[in-house]
């Protein structure tokens, strides 16, 4: 396959059955990766969806590794003083920032003007920098526009996660089983039946979009909790639950195979009741059936696009300009990276106020 080639994979492994799952998760390797994690993995209902998944996954991160584009050295101050608008990068999550060190910046588009804008590079590359490397906003589509879709959704769940943990505020989600697919209803009762507690929370309060954070929890050896999780965005409520508890399967599957192992102690460590029971403790919540939760609806990427950001901006005033890169690529498929200024990170260390949250966790577990 010439994407699997492009995106570097050497192998690639099925790994659910050795998590006793149904749906097909893959594993595959990437030897020559230049960043930290040379794994990625991809789920669907069918082989073939699975199967994508992990190469669009795997193609996605190969594009953004490798800076292939001109950037600009200066510092943030040099930037306010010579006129040049960019992305305030407090506003990016960074911690321990000075306005004086100096950054690489490039140029994104702002989505609503059509104008440009410089962005730290590293907030787009896995390149080093001032900020971990991080996925979030990258996406893969057909078209641009699904490309870019599928970006602001994702920027979109990790905002709504955030802000619902440190808030609280999640609903017990009722009456969704019917909902589901067959598949997925059967993948849930083989869980349950090993002994997996499952629970589906509501986190689309704060921001307007359907959003479902499926969070799977499991006794382990030594008597901690093993903490799986799927997090999930979309217009119409039924995929982004669907959504949710595949990505919590396809979790659950790497952690078990081990071919992360560096998720494992993270996931008993946030497993701990002391920290995380309000995700998995439907008493700690209101209950919220699923027929109350509304779709809305698009018929096409860009209206989709647009309906997305007219409804966050309208539930949340922090959220600033939606601006988006586009990387070289080949093969017919758009990868682009997708920021909202003001959107918080989907790691308790990164956000604005995370630092403290993360020290606080650190603490906690000890």
């Amino acid at each position: 396959m010439a994407l699997k080639k492009r995106a570097g994979l050497s192998r690639i492994s099925s790994i659910n059955k050795l998590a006793n799952q149904l749906m097909p998760v893959f594993q595959g390797y990437r030897p020559h990766s230049t960043i930290d994690i040379s794994t990625c993995s991809g789920k669907g209902l069918t082989t073939e969806l699975a199967l994508a998944s992990l190469l669009f996954e795997a193609y996605e991160i190969a594009v953004a590794e490798r800076v292939r584009c001109q950037s600009i050295v200066l510092s943030s101050r040099k930037m306010v003083d010579s006129k040049m608008d960019h992305v305030p990068v407090g506003s990016l999550g960074q911690v321990g920032f000075c306005e004086d060190k100096a950054v690489e910046w490039i140029p994104v588009k702002d989505f609503d003007t059509d104008t440009w804008v410089y962005a730290p590079i590293a907030s787009l590359y896995f390149h080093p920098g001032i900020f971990s490397a991080t996925s979030n906003g990258l996406a893969t589509g057909l078209s641009f526009y699904e490309s870019l879709m599928y970006g602001l959704l994702e920027v979109v769940e990790r905002h709504a996660h955030t802000w619902a943990l440190l808030r609280k505020r999640a609903f017990s989600v009722r009456n969704y089983k019917s909902q589901i697919s067959a598949e997925l209803k059967d993948e849930l009762l083989s869980l349950q039946e090993q002994g997996v507690q499952v629970e589906i929370n509501d986190i689309s309060t704060e921001l307007g979009i359907p959003c479902f954070y499926s969070v799977f929890v499991e006794p382990t050896l030594d008597g901690m909790r093993s903490f799986n999780s799927g997090v999930a965005c979309h217009l119409d409520k039924k995929t982004a639950l669907e959504s949710a508890i595949s990505e919590a399967l396809q979790s659950r599957a790497v952690s078990v195979s081990g071919s992360r192992e560096d998720l494992n102690e993270k996931h008993s460590a946030i497993g701990d009741s002391r920290v995380f029971s309000f995700w998995y403790s439907s008493d700690s919540k209101e209950q919220r059936d699923f027929d109350d939760i509304i779709s809305l609806t698009a018929i096409s990427s860009l209206s989709a696009i647009n309906l997305i950001l007219e409804t966050v901006r309208k539930n949340d005033k922090s959220l600033g300009r939606y601006l988006y890169y586009t990387y070289p690529s080949e093969n017919g498929t758009y990868v682009t990276r997708s920021i909202i200024e003001g959107a918080e990170q989907f790691g308790l260390c990164r956000h604005r106020f995370g630092q403290s949250v993360f020290n606080y966790l650190k603490g906690s577990i000890g």
